[in-house]
């Protein structure tokens, strides 16, 4: 995957561009594996997206992730 392709292609993935930036930020800037976390994310990974959004201030309500806006935010 060619640099910032991830990013690139965000309004296609029907995700928020914070939560492409986080992806990106948890997976270490690798695109590949980025790309993998956005399609198949393991709980640590979802938390640690979390947990990026959550110093940003933003209320997670406004963020998705996803065609189907899945309910990928942690539950408390």
């Amino acid at each position: 995957m060619t640099n910032g392709h991830f990013i690139k292609f965000g309004l296609s993935r029907e995700t928020s561009q914070e939560v492409l930036e986080a992806i990106l930020q948890v997976a270490a800037g690798n695109e590949t594996v980025a790309e993998r976390i956005w399609e198949t994310p393991t709980a640590a990974e979802t938390l640690a997206v979390w947990n990026i959004l959550q110093t940003n201030g933003t209320d997670e309500s406004g963020y998705h992730w996803g065609a189907e806006g899945i309910n990928w935010a942690p539950k408390a």
